[in-house]
């Protein structure tokens, strides 16, 4: 156990659920891999398994679930940008 941070599994649990969940729900079509419930859901997730993996010292783990978390963080950003950019254009005078 890493002296950093002892938590009981149920953030690393949860964050593989929303992950798997996420990954399931793209692959069926059920929603969009630019979606922000797909990337804010991937970037929790990854958040809840860096924590536990660096719980348990599992450190190439939790490297990967960081790089993870950037990669839905800006696509989930990207996004949020996008839409608030779309409603506010001005309309143009013809």
């Amino acid at each position: 156990m890493s002296d950093l941070l002892h938590l009981p599994p149920a953030p690393g649990w949860t964050g593989a659920l929303l992950t798997t969940g996420g990954y399931a729900r793209v692959s069926r079509g059920r929603v969009s891999a630019n979606s922000r419930s797909f990337q804010g859901a991937n970037a929790l997730g990854a958040v809840l398994l860096t924590l536990s993996a660096v719980s348990t010292g599992a450190w190439p783990s939790a490297a990967a679930n960081v790089v993870r978390l950037a990669i839905g963080g800006l696509a989930f950003f990207t996004s949020l940008r996008a839409t608030r950019a779309a409603r506010t254009v001005e309309p143009v005078e013809v």
